[in-house]
């Protein structure tokens, strides 16, 4: 995302750009979060690629979790296994707390919600 946005065609014309992208980035979370029941937890600026023909796609799916899941010490889901891969400013209060109770008895889409800011 970060070398797309930098090009020299996009200096100038972002604000529809920008506006379509966030709008696949927000609909392939909305489908993993309220169709899947699933944790994206790296939503971040370097987990967005936009491919040659301007699709905004999700990347980066090693922290996929399941959202029921979160607080299972026994068997840590990939997000809390991968917790230090994240950038802290894209991680609710909960998460640097390990207060994973309060993650699972969150909304599904709390901590991607955050990550997209």
């Amino acid at each position: 995302l970060a070398s797309f946005l930098a090009m020299d065609e996009m200096q100038g014309n972002t604000s529809e750009v920008l506006a379509w992208g966030l709008r696949a980035v927000v609909s392939g979370i909305s489908f993993l979060t309220n169709e899947c029941k699933l944790v994206y937890g790296s939503l971040c600026y370097n987990s967005v690629f936009v491919s040659h023909t301007l699709d905004w796609k999700l990347g980066i799916f090693d922290l996929l979790s399941e959202h029921a899941g979160m607080d299972k010490a026994m068997d840590p889901q990939p997000f809390v296994q991968g917790l230090p891969l994240v950038s802290a400013q894209y991680l609710p209060g909960e998460v640097h707390k390990k207060e994973w109770q309060l993650v699972k008895d969150g909304p599904a889409w709390g901590i991607d919600a955050w990550g997209l800011g």
